[in-house]
């Protein structure tokens, strides 16, 4: 296994931190935003010796367990990390998390802990609230949850970022799910080679507050699109293009290309025949095959 491998994974259980953990051949993936019950395609951020960490790329099978979170932020927030699952499985999580440090650190073999007495209603049962102020370079106060990401990168790299005013910055293994972030300078140094960057991102939770030197993934856009394999690629007539299965025929289909990279293509999702592209979303595309042509028999 490497970084930035796709792999389909059960998930079994929940570790300290709320994130789901699977195995596949008995090593075990720290996923976060995965519940025990899913089965999930997640993208592996960070690759250790006896463990690694992933990502929820795409929900194949949802938990039983699994809810709707009644608050948008809780996925980068950070203050209910396991609020989509739900509060009965919640409490059964925290029971079985006690009896389990009993046992690992406090040495009972068989603790007994009784079941975790719930609330009819757990929401709006808070009555703290935490505001922090400080003072900037200048002595001035300030308060805010913002905070600012120092970085170094190639001049290559620099050059992308022209033009660009909003990214997303995450930090594998720490804080997976990508938080917005603003560009606030790029400080090419032309005798270095390197270029200094300068973010500010206004989310604030635990993962962040733990941050200190840390290698970061910065986000320059995004795309949604049709997700074609690269092999499926023909020129036909100077135009780029894909066989499509249409009953017993094979159908040449010109495509525009969103996005690509060395094993896959984005097309645009509302492709029509016609149109500068043609592929549709529910388009059978055939990757490989022989004697492939335009009208020829599949």
């Amino acid at each position: 296994m490497k970084k930035n491998d796709l792999l389909e994974i059960k998930i079994e259980t929940m570790g300290n931190a709320g994130e789901g953990i699977g195995k596949i051949d008995g090593y075990p993936l720290f996923v976060k935003d995965a519940l025990p019950g899913d089965t999930a395609r997640v993208q592996l951020t960070k690759v250790k010796k006896t463990y690694a960490y992933a990502r929820l790329e795409e929900l194949l099978e949802a938990s039983p367990y699994r809810t709707k979170p009644r608050c948008p932020l809780h996925r980068s927030c950070g203050g209910c990390q396991i609020q989509a699952l739900s509060y009965e499985k919640q409490l059964e999580y925290k029971e079985n998390k006690v009896r389990q440090d009993l046992i690992r650190i406090g040495g009972f073999s068989d603790p007994p802990v009784l079941p975790v007495l719930g609330m009819e209603e757990p929401y709006h049962y808070r009555n703290k609230a935490q505001f922090p102020f400080g003072r900037d370079r200048e002595g001035r106060i300030v308060t805010g949850f913002s905070w600012r990401f120092y970085g170094v990168c190639t001049l290559a790299q620099a050059d992308r970022f022209d033009g660009v005013t909003r990214v997303q910055i995450r930090v594998p293994g720490k804080q997976d799910e990508a938080l917005d972030a603003t560009v606030v300078e790029v400080l090419p140094d032309e005798e270095s080679g390197l270029a200094k960057v300068t973010l500010e991102c206004n989310t604030i939770n635990a993962n962040v507050l733990h941050f200190a030197q840390e290698e970061a993934e910065i986000v320059l856009a995004t795309y949604e699109g049709i997700r074609v394999n690269k092999e499926a690629l023909h020129i036909v007539d100077g135009e780029r293009g894909v066989y499509v299965k249409y009953g017993s025929l094979q159908r040449f289909r010109r495509i525009e290309i969103e996005f690509e990279d060395e094993s896959y293509l984005l097309l645009p999702a509302d492709g029509a025949v016609g149109e500068a592209s043609e592929v549709r979303l529910y388009d059978e595309i055939i990757v490989e095959g022989p004697n492939l042509q335009d009208g020829g028999l599949v």
